[in-house]
């Protein structure tokens, strides 16, 4: 009795200790994954939103823990000075302030320079991936602690390349490109990798223009000329264009071909050619993400620098032009086609051949049934034509058999006939002489009465024969009674 309550004080202790175990383990796998992304720009500017958005979706989709995620843009980047950027620095410390952040991942070149600069100061332990960067900018990215980078190899000439071989008149290129400190970057770039083409095509440079005043040069390019869209996010001006809005609009009034800088171009009016592969480079960084958050290090993983995709063009934009796909580069994609009779009403067209493969088959059988019918009723007829034949044979051959049956009866009457009138005869001659003898010599009455008899009966002899013989050769009995009937006379 007295340990009792020892013991259950001890067993509502082990249920109090496992409910607060399994309670802190609960909390522990539900709490998310803290993900930080950093924008060059802002959200919504493009290639670096573009590859966001591709990001985004590949690990939200493939990771099997929750996820978290915390955003932020290099807004600072825009601007010529960026003398605000202690501002943004202290705004992320306070915001993490007691908050573990798993990984943190920067795209695009200004990003990933804000990063570099800031990085003592910002999470020093967090893994970050830095994606979307250019090799020319990845070489103090690369000494980033605790980093990886996904890198891009741009090869700038091929887009003059490009424009050059799908439109061999072109004279004239108008580069549209904005005026930020990265544009201003890929400026010189563009203007240092096109020297080539110098003496074959006339370059026109409009990055220190407004958006209203590119589209107004856009608008009178001469018909040999073409437009090559690189970035504008923001002008000349100092306008900010985010969404890629500007590339709708210079479109629309242009009057000449316009070719893209990334995938994300085609559909939206670009002829297409080579071009950055934005999706693939976000599905890159999910797939390093992922293994980052796995607790695979971050500085152990290296992945190869992406190049520009294969040649891809759009459909409709080509037959605008009048672009044939014969000079289009090897291994092209033709893209936007729309879909002809077959791609659209295949399963129908398929099914329609069937139903009428069919109702051939079906009714080539009940040709060739009715024709296997016709013939066996042409053999049936055939059959019943000699069969009607054989029996008109054979009737006349009993015809002739039962004429020639009473002919033969007929002549085998004649001659019983014959034979029995002359017995009869013979007989009557007696019965009239005996007749003669009894009337005329007066026989004794005695003696009459035995000849008489005995001629008597072989009158019956002789009718017996005749009627054995008429059986024998089955005479009828007309025959008989007239045998009879002429014994009967001559008696």
């Amino acid at each position: 009795m007295t340990g009792y309550p020892s013991r259950t004080l001890l067993c509502g202790a082990w249920l109090v200790g496992a409910f607060l175990l399994f309670s802190v383990l609960g909390a522990n796998a539900a709490e998310p994954k803290r993900v930080l992304l950093l924008h060059s720009f802002g959200r919504d500017f493009a290639p670096f939103s573009e590859m966001t958005k591709s990001f985004q979706a590949a690990l939200v989709k493939r990771s099997p823990e929750p996820l978290d995620f915390y955003e932020a843009s290099i807004f600072t980047a825009r601007f010529q000075e960026p003398e605000n950027e202690g501002s943004l620095v202290k705004y992320l410390q306070d915001l993490f302030a007691g908050r573990r952040l798993d990984l943190i991942v920067a795209q695009g070149g200004p990003a990933a320079a804000f990063v570099e600069k800031y990085r003592q100061q910002l999470f020093f332990d967090t893994p970050m991936v830095i994606a979307g960067v250019d090799a020319r900018l990845t070489a103090d990215a690369a000494n980033t602690p605790n980093a990886t980078y996904i890198g891009v190899k741009l090869d700038l000439p091929a887009f003059v390349e490009n424009i050059l071989r799908v439109r061999p008149e072109t004279t004239d290129i108008a580069v549209i490109i904005g005026n930020s400190p990265n544009e201003q970057y890929w400026a010189r770039e563009l203007h240092r990798e096109f020297q080539p083409f110098a003496d074959r095509v006339e370059f026109e440079w409009l990055d220190e223009l407004s958006l209203d005043e590119m589209l107004r040069r856009v608008a009178r390019l001469p018909p040999q000329s073409a437009v090559l869209y690189f970035m504008l996010a923001v002008d000349g001006a100092g306008a900010v264009h985010p969404l890629d809005a500007a590339f709708t609009r210079i479109r629309e009034v242009a009057t000449v071909p316009v070719f893209g800088y990334g995938d994300y171009h085609l559909g939206q009016g670009s002829v297409g050619g080579p071009a950055d592969q934005t999706q693939a480079i976000g599905q890159q960084t999910a797939d390093v993400a992922l293994r980052i958050l796995a607790g695979e290090r971050a500085a152990d993983i290296k992945t190869p620098l992406f190049g520009l995709g294969i040649p891809a063009y759009d459909w409709r934009e080509l037959q605008s032009w009048g672009i044939g796909e014969a000079i289009l580069p090897p291994n092209s994609e033709v893209r936007f086609r729309p879909p002809n009779v077959w791609d659209t009403y295949r399963w129908y067209i398929v099914g329609t051949i069937s139903l009428i493969v069919f109702q051939t088959l079906l009714i080539a059988s009940f040709l060739v049934q009715r024709a296997r019918r016709r013939t066996a009723e042409i053999g049936i007829r055939a059959k019943e034509s000699e069969l009607r034949v054989s029996y008109d044979q054979v009737r006349q051959l009993a015809g002739r058999l039962i004429y020639a049956q009473e002919e033969e009866r007929t002549r085998i009457a004649r001659e019983l006939h014959d034979d029995v009138g002359q017995r009869v005869a013979s007989l009557s001659i007696g019965l009239s002489s005996l007749k003669r003898r009894v009337s005329i010599l007066m026989i004794p009455h005695e003696a009459s009465c035995r000849d008489f008899s005995k001629r008597s009966w072989g009158w019956r002899r002789t009718c017996g024969i005749c009627r054995t013989n008429c059986i024998q050769e089955r005479l009828s009995m007309s025959d008989f009674w007239r045998l009879c009937g002429a014994t009967g006379e001559r008696h």
